[in-house]
């Protein structure tokens, strides 16, 4: 239930009042002591485990595509981009409509077409009330389109690494560590400076049967409203997941950038633990365990369990 409310927090923040510092105070709480990053055996992964370095890369290169999707309604901004000009509309052209059908207007879906069905005053020469409303409303949805197309870049600014709380997930072995053929780092939280930005940016992923709609801070955008404006809405996307991934009890480290930067490494405290695929070559098992043992840490070995659907670890070396 904690999670919940830590993302409660998150989306109840706004510029004018924010509760970030509440939600990263309950989620240091609530901290996992270790956590897991599953791999394959290649040159990439050992180089990060010799380097002790993660790697950061975008969603885009991720293998599920609703993952980090930033939700937005154009429709639905764009309406409510339109309704919050009704009232500026109405009384600059000091126009008589009545109150019932100025509400109607703005609780349709296109509110400035709807008001002009109710404009009969021509204006001034060049300012018809009516074909100014029509207009703006005809050419709102592409400028609202060209916001959303904005938006949808900060998924590629994103840079991300996924880890997981447990080290026995027999799904995870066999997605992410090649069939079993990987390895599995377990890096201790203890072992990240208090200020490292790591511990600040690692969240919790909340699983969901629902695609989390952004819509409602993407209106706040568009009709002006920058009080009630949530800075924190990329936060949001990210963090809520899929539901058929919650086997993986995943935790993201979040970057977030101004610009488009490639995929890159970030280092880290050296591995309290690597643990051998069930499948391991051989050879790829006495490679890995020269690296371990060279930078002092601990190697296990995960085992089939012969009697339950389980993976038993058993240590290989101190």
């Amino acid at each position: 239930m904690w999670k919940e409310t830590f993302l409660q927090y998150l989306r109840d923040s706004t510029l004018q009042i924010s509760y970030l510092q509440e939600a990263i105070s309950l989620k240091h709480q609530h901290l996992p002591k270790t956590i897991y990053k599953y791999r394959g055996d290649n040159s990439y992964s050992r180089d990060n485990l010799f380097n002790d370095t993660i790697w950061l890369a975008s969603p885009e290169s991720y293998n599920d595509p609703f993952d980090c999707l930033l939700s937005f309604s154009a429709a639905g901004m764009s309406a409510a981009f339109e309704k919050g000009l009704i009232d500026p509309f109405v009384t600059g052209y000091h126009l008589e409509i009545s109150p019932e059908k100025v509400n109607e207007a703005k609780l349709s879906a296109r509110p400035l077409e709807t008001l002009s069905q109710n404009i009969t005053s021509d204006g001034k020469p060049g300012q018809n009330p009516r074909q100014i409303a029509e207009f703006i409303s005809r050419t709102a949805p592409k400028h609202i389109q060209t916001t959303v197309d904005f938006l949808q870049t900060l998924r590629s600014n994103m840079k991300l690494c996924s880890f997981s709380t447990v080290p026995d997930s027999i799904l995870m072995w066999s997605h992410y560590s090649s069939n079993h053929q990987g390895f599995c780092i377990e890096y201790d939280i203890r072992k990240f400076a208090p200020r490292d930005a790591f511990l600040k940016n690692l969240c919790p992923v909340v699983y969901s049967k629902d695609v989390f709609d952004l819509t409602t801070w993407a209106e706040a955008l568009v009709t002006g409203k920058r009080e009630e404006f949530n800075g924190l809405f990329p936060f949001l996307a990210v963090l809520q997941k899929f539901e058929g991934w919650a086997y993986e009890n995943e935790w993201r480290y979040l970057q977030f950038q101004d610009a488009l930067n490639p995929d890159r490494a970030r280092g880290v405290p050296t591995p309290s633990r690597v643990l051998l695929g069930a499948k391991m070559p051989e050879s790829n098992k006495s490679e890995l365990l020269e690296i371990c043992q060279a930078k002092k840490i601990s190697v296990w070995q995960m085992h089939v369990s012969y009697s339950k659907y389980e993976l038993q670890e058993l240590p290989l070396s101190p």
